[in-house]
């Protein structure tokens, strides 16, 4: 029997066979097979993972350069130091963990067996070592960075470090004898010193001690050499805040009073202050600055006594007080007298010889004596204001712009006084002055307004209106004195209830009233008018078209 052929299935085979005959001859090339070499190790080793090397154990001594790292807290025996450093270039971090004394009587947390360089210790805290927490000033050591450490009740010192070496952000805290101790060419930032037995920072010369904090030290900041640079530091609540030799660059921060200033500096205080007897800030030196950075100094002293709220305590030169108040609580009775608690003077310079003194924007309260008191030697009183003081209220060789009221004697007494208002109570004049310019004077009945060697566009008012030699567009009352008494008087206005108006050797274009004496007394009166109410007009000499 024939087979039948199966034409769909030849035609797949033919269509299977010439997709193969049409494939490239060859494929895209692989390369070698071959292995290049044994294969490589993927692992990593130790010191890859972690290059610093580990302490883990004390004593611990480092004799080569490089980075080490504490592993846990730590301790020694008795009478053994922590760590002991004999390489340069070495840092150390201990990475947050405390190394504790041993105990007995010597060791050290750590320390240089010889003079090394650049050391970085960082990160951790020394503590309850029978010597010190960091000691590399007796080995001499040099460019040292101690950072971020604690410190705490170790016999000696907390840190110690010299030659242009640095402690920062580190705290020292009640450690036997120093908080931090360096002597030249060092900084020391942004550390606290606190509860030390007799010092809490001391630098030597030529270093820089920025922002940190000393309290509760039995001296807080001492400075034994010069050159130094003193910035932004509170010294506060220490047995003495500050001992510092001269030739420094100081700027200091007042957190504390009472306080003596014996070194030329710049002082800021940082808020207000009370005292309960004494001075507030006493000043034994020139070239000092004062910034009350507008708080207040006060005293509770009862009754008020001799105390200054600034003392300038000898023949001191180039003084600046500035920006802020002194407060008391004496009042004026009303009839003469001044009594309560407080300050005896708001600012007193004690020696005839100070010069070169300038007050500026002081407002001063409540004193038993003086306000303001500078011997009229190259000193200025500039926009200040004193109000119930119990005797003289601004005095200086120059006041203006200022204000003194309620004053026991003269309110403001200057050689030079200009665009000021000055009231005594009682006795002595509100304006005494040389030269009197844009002045307002008043006094009761037992003193006078304004005396002057020359007073320009004044008014004055008192017992006595206005004294000068020569008054020039002057007003002046006098209840029961003269009005105005001059040499020369030009444009002026003068007004007596019971004496002459005015009283001068020449008048020129003024006028004169007295309700029941002369109007104008005068040698010689041109272009002037004399009025009274039950007296004479004009009592003149030579009259040249007066009336």
């Amino acid at each position: 029997m024939k087979t039948k052929l199966n034409l769909s299935g030849v035609a797949f085979i033919l269509a299977l066979l010439l997709a193969l005959s049409i494939r490239p001859p060859t494929t895209f090339a692989q390369g070698s097979l071959t292995p290049p070499g044994p294969p490589q190790p993927t692992m990593v080793t130790l010191s890859q993972v972690e290059p610093r090397i580990p302490i883990f154990v004390l004593p611990w001594v480092i004799t080569t350069p490089g980075s080490y790292y504490v592993t846990t807290n730590l301790s020694p025996g008795v009478n053994y130091s922590g760590i002991v450093v004999a390489a340069n270039n070495v840092t150390i971090d201990l990475n947050g963990f405390t190394l504790s004394g041993g105990g007995g009587s010597s060791g050290e947390g750590s320390w240089a067996s010889s003079a090394i360089q650049n050391l970085v210790i960082r990160n951790g805290t020394v503590r309850n070592w029978p010597g010190s927490g960091v000691n590399l000033y007796d080995s001499g050591s040099s460019q040292v960075t101690v950072q971020n450490i604690q410190s705490i009740s170790n016999g000696f010192t907390g840190f110690a470090v010299k030659n242009g070496s640095r402690v920062t952000d580190c705290l020292a805290v009640g450690n036997g004898i120093r908080g931090i101790l360096v002597d030249n060419d060092c900084l020391v930032e942004h550390c606290k010193a606190a509860g030390n037995g007799t010092l809490g920072i001391g630098a030597m010369a030529n270093c820089q001690l920025r922002y940190n904090q000393s309290t509760g030290n039995g001296t807080g900041l001492s400075i034994t050499g010069t050159s130094n640079l003193v910035s932004g530091n509170i010294v506060v609540w220490n047995t003495t805040n500050y001992s510092i030799v001269p030739g420094n660059q100081l700027d200091l921060l007042l957190s504390q009073v009472p306080e003596t200033i014996s070194w030329p500096a710049k002082v800021k205080l940082t808020g207000s202050m009370s005292v309960t007897s004494g001075n507030a800030i006493t000043i034994n030196t020139s070239n000092v600055t004062i910034d009350l950075n507008g708080f207040t100094l006060s005293s509770t002293e009862n009754p008020a006594a001799s105390g200054s709220g600034i003392l300038l305590n000898g023949p001191f030169q180039n003084i600046a007080i500035a920006n802020g108040f002194i407060q008391g609580n004496v009042l004026d009775n009303g009839s003469g007298g001044y009594s309560g608690s407080g300050f005896g003077y708001g600012i007193n310079a004690t020696n005839n010889l100070t010069a070169n003194v300038r007050v500026r924007d002081i407002s001063v309260a409540g004193c038993r004596y003086y306000g303001i008191y500078l011997y009229p030697n190259a000193t200025v009183a500039e926009s200040c204001t004193v109000r119930t003081v119990g005797s003289y209220g601004i005095v200086a060789d120059t006041v203006k712009n200022s204000s003194a009221t309620d004053c026991g004697n003269n309110a403001i007494d200057g050689n030079q006084v200009s665009d000021c208002r000055g009231q005594t109570s009682f006795m002595g004049y509100g304006i005494y002055a040389f030269t009197a310019q844009n002045c307002y004077g008043l006094a009761g009945v037992g003193g006078g307004g304004v005396y002057a060697g020359c007073a320009q566009n004044c008014y004055a008012n008192g017992g006595v209106g206005l004294v000068a030699t020569t008054a020039l567009n002057c007003t002046a009352y006098g209840t029961i004195g003269l009005g105005l008494n001059a040499t020369v008087a030009q444009n002026c206005f003068a007004y007596s209830m019971g004496s002459p108006g005015l009283n001068a050797t020449m008048a020129q274009n003024c006028y004169g009233y007295s309700s029941a004496g002369t109007g104008i007394i005068a040698f010689i009166a041109s272009f002037c008018h004399g009025d009274t109410g039950t007296g004479t007009p004009l009592n003149v000499n030579h009259n040249f078209n007066s009336y």
